[in-house]
């Protein structure tokens, strides 16, 4: 399929293939408007020739150049260029899918640029608190301070307001609408092009103003808005739209009375996340212990941190250690400390719990801490004191715990492999974060986020993604979840040109997405070794032990050797090896 690419700088536009004659230029009349710079209102005219134009001027200022030359008429042909004042006019052949962005955003792009989809406006909840006295204050507030940040000031018009979405557009393309900024949740594509567009907008749950370079400002309500909303959206339209379309809403945190958003957290506004957000204002202010739990990629670290900054210890440190990273030798003294005089050479230090004095310390992949070390963690937390290894003298401690694992700890308690006592002392409050295939409406937020930091790390410019592109990830299962759409994300606009759109081909091989069946699992190879089957942990375990005892087998029982051939560390397999309950001897 073939479509016209209308590139100057930063900025793109795609037109379909014309049918029959048409006419560019940047007048409102033209079958195609280019408002771009050097562009004549009536620039020139486009006449279908098989699977190429024929482009005519029509007297323009700039004319039509190719090669340093300036032409009257030039045949376009697909892989061609010809420059139309100082934007490029290309002939591309893509895909249906590739030819139509999923989602456009200017660069960099943030989590306040777009939240979740919705697919109508009946589904959106209200703003909470709204009211014609919050608007007043809002307007008093505004009038006086002017809140500089554009996305606060919108997300705080929307709860002044009422909608459930408050979003600018750039509709110059009504076809191929631009998200400039979205506070609330994101309307579903189709739903977008008809607000573009102003289509089916009279159901009298949708108020519209435009500015005049081409920024719309919309209103979404779950039903007909009120007099005084309408009044107060008509005062907004003026306080909130650009004067041009390309003016950058820069990234906020989201306001909260209660939580503290970590920088660079999104958190999406699905139902999943939401329920999540609830039960953490209701015992952010509480010191109880938190045990996170959830599949790995899920952002847990993340999280402990929103505790630790939303909670009672947010002057204090934030101090995180991974149990599964560190040898069992090495643990102890990292998190009780070493005293003085022990050893020859050997330097007192304070550990992770005194540094965390005040604060929050954060123990991740605690399912993986050694038995023997479960005994004195558990001691530590009931007495609220620590004893430094060669130390006689134990140390008052003050630390909100937060420990986090991707393991049931409950199942581990049954088999005798975690203390039951330190895991009631863990789970004061109990969290589980969700996998990322149970919150799909977080997709565009996330994904938005991600494209904007990668673009700003690489230098890049990207305007959106592709239907095809963005079909496949919604498709996709996710089983490494947030952190590996970060990392897919990251991958694709590395992959993609400067300017460009992300397509289909930028993301790669997207392995067990959801149209595509799982493999079946291979059968034992050791005697030893379970059928995989039940919960994804217990088929992760056994995958894990058929992996290992391989490698032990083929390293003859040089755990060195098997390491390299697994891709880990000595110390790494070990702890696998003594979680697994694999024998040293096999």
């Amino acid at each position: 399929m073939l479509r016209l690419a209308l590139r100057y700088q930063e900025q793109i536009r795609y037109f379909p293939m014309p049918d029959r004659d048409v006419q560019l230029g940047t007048a409102a009349e033209n079958d195609l408007v280019a408002p771009f710079p050097g562009i004549s209102r009536h620039h020139a005219k486009l006449r279908p020739e098989g699977s190429a134009l024929l482009i005519t001027d029509l007297g323009s200022t700039n004319g039509l150049v190719r090669d340093g030359r300036r032409l009257d008429e030039i045949l376009l042909t697909p892989g061609k260029t010809v420059r139309l004042g100082h934007a490029v006019l290309a002939l591309e052949d893509l895909s249906s899918s590739d030819c139509e962005t999923g989602l456009r955003f200017q660069t960099p792009v943030s989590h306040a640029a777009a939240g979740p989809l919705a697919t109508d406006t009946a589904a959106l909840p209200p703003a909470a608190g709204s009211s014609p006295a919050a608007a007043l204050r809002f307007v008093r507030e505004l009038e006086r301070s002017g809140i500089d940040d554009p996305a606060e000031r919108l997300g705080r018009a929307r709860r002044a307001l009422g909608a459930g979405s408050l979003l600018i557009l750039d509709v110059r393309s009504p076809g191929e609408p631009a998200v400039l900024a979205c506070e609330g949740l994101l309307p579903s594509e189709s739903r977008l092009g008809d607000l573009a567009a102003e289509i089916d907008v009279a159901a009298g749950e949708t108020l519209l103003a435009d500015a005049a370079g081409g920024a719309r400002l919309i209103a979404l309500f779950g039903g007909a808005p009120e007099p005084w909303q309408r009044d107060f959206f008509s005062y907004l339209a003026e306080k909130l739209l650009p004067a041009s379309p390309v003016e950058r809403h820069e990234a906020a945190l989201p306001v909260d009375d209660v939580l503290r958003l970590p920088p660079g957290m999104v958190v999406g506004a699905s139902a999943a996340m939401q329920d999540l957000l609830t039960q953490l204002r209701a015992t952010a202010r509480s010191d109880l212990s938190v045990l996170l739990t959830g599949e790995t990629g899920t952002g847990k670290e993340l999280f402990a941190r929103l505790i630790h900054d939303s909670g009672p210890h947010a002057r204090g440190s934030f101090v995180a250690v991974n149990c599964a990273a560190i040898p069992a030798e090495l643990l102890e003294a990292e998190l009780f400390g070493i005293a003085g005089r022990v050893a020859t050479g050997v330097d007192p230090r304070p550990g992770l719990f005194i540094q965390a004095h005040g604060g929050t310390l954060f123990l991740d992949e605690i399912g993986d801490m050694p038995e023997r070390l479960q005994a004195k963690l558990l001691r530590a937390l009931q007495e609220r004191e620590v004893l430094p290894l060669g130390g006689s003298t134990p140390r008052k401690i003050d630390a909100r715990i937060v420990a986090a694992s991707n393991r049931d700890l409950g199942r581990l308690v049954k088999e005798g492999l975690f203390r039951a006592d330190l895991y009631y002392r863990l789970r004061g409050i109990e969290l589980r974060l969700p996998p990322l295939r149970e919150r799909r409406d977080d997709l565009p937020s996330l994904l938005l986020a991600f494209a904007a930091r990668a673009a700003a790390k690489y230098g890049k410019r990207v305007h959106g993604v592709s239907r095809r592109a963005l079909s496949a990830l919604r498709a996709h299962d996710w089983p490494g979840n947030v952190r590996e759409l970060e990392t897919a994300i990251e991958r694709a606009v590395l992959l993609c040109p400067d300017g460009g759109t992300l397509q289909r081909e930028h993301l790669g091989t997207l392995e067990r997405a959801a149209d595509q069946p799982l493999p079946a699992a291979p059968p034992p190879a050791h005697p030893d070794s379970p059928a995989v089957t039940g919960t994804l942990q217990e088929q992760v375990d056994a995958v894990e032990r058929e992996a290992i005892l391989r490698a032990l087998a083929v390293a003859e029982g040089n755990k060195s050797k098997a390491a390299r051939l697994l891709g880990i560390t000595r110390n790494g397999l070990s702890l696998k090896m003594e979680r697994l309950k694999i024998s040293r001897t096999m």
